[in-house]
Formats: structure tokens, sequence, C-alpha cells
């Protein structure tokens, strides 16, 4: 087996372990009271009810509310669950790795871009927090500007 095809292989086993994480603190965090959250998810039940639609977020005029738009749907279509709340901002954090990956060997090579997506899968606790739980569009932001940045 050549180099690459043992990267590529790596790729996507790390992707696949990543996104098992992240469903899983999905589901392990979805009693999470941290008030972010409890923002998000109230913006979230008001957008799918159609009772509000604000352009940012609740007392956080810096703030968009992009996040909890996609967590309404996800609520329209699965009904409302704490699991669906934390896994809208878990699937939004997943698909900034390969984004990040893409980025980081356009930039930095196959082997860089592999080690930034072994430390943005599994790494710093805080890091995963912030990728599960909806405390205000950082996963979000970590898509869009990863990508905005990588097209520039």
């Amino acid at each position: 087996m050549n180099r690459k095809r043992v990267l590529l292989n790596a790729v996507w086993l790390v992707l696949a372990l990543a996104l098992i994480v992240r469903i899983w603190a999905a589901w392990a965090y979805r009693a999470d009271l941290h008030h972010d959250r409890g923002r998000a998810a109230l913006m979230a039940m008001h957008m799918a009810e159609g009772v509000d639609y604000t352009a940012f977020a609740y007392g956080a005029p810096h703030l968009g509310s992009l996040e909890p738009a996609l967590a309404a749907l996800v609520i329209r279509l699965f009904g409302y669950h704490e699991f669906g709340l934390n896994l809208t901002t878990a699937l939004l954090a997943f698909l900034a790795l390969p984004v990040i990956y893409a980025w980081t060997r356009e930039t930095g090579g196959r082997t860089a871009a592999l080690a930034a997506l072994l430390y943005l899968a599994f790494g710093p606790w805080l890091f995963l927090a912030f990728s599960i739980l909806p405390r205000g569009g950082y996963a979000l932001m970590l898509l869009l500007f990863t990508a905005l940045l990588w097209v520039a």
C-alpha cells in the first residue's frame, strides 16, 4: 500500500471516530444546564413554532441566529429533544473537520493535515465541549470561517 492510500484511510478512520465521539457526547450531555444552551434552545423552539425569528441571539446583539435556526429545523423534523439540539451543533462542528483537513493539506501537506485533524477530532476537552453544546454559534463559525479561509 502506498503512503497516500494509508493517509487517506487514516483520514476516513479519524473522521468516522470523530463522528461517533460527537454523537455520543451530544447524547451524554443532553441535560447540560449552561445558560447559553438555554438561550439557543429557547430561540430554536420559538423558530420551530413560528413565534419569533430574530437575526441576533436573544440578549447578545453580536451573535447570529443561524445555528438555532438549524436546530429549529431539527425540532420541526423530529420534535424537541435536548439530544437534537446538541446534535445540530455536533454535526456542524463535525462538518468543519474535513474543511480544516483540506485547507491544512493545501497549505501544509498531508501529514500536517492529518495531525490537525487528529488534534481537533480528539483534542482538548474545551474545544470538544464547544463543538457539542450550542453556546453561541462557535461550531458554525468554525465551519464557515475555515471554509472562507480555505477558498480565499
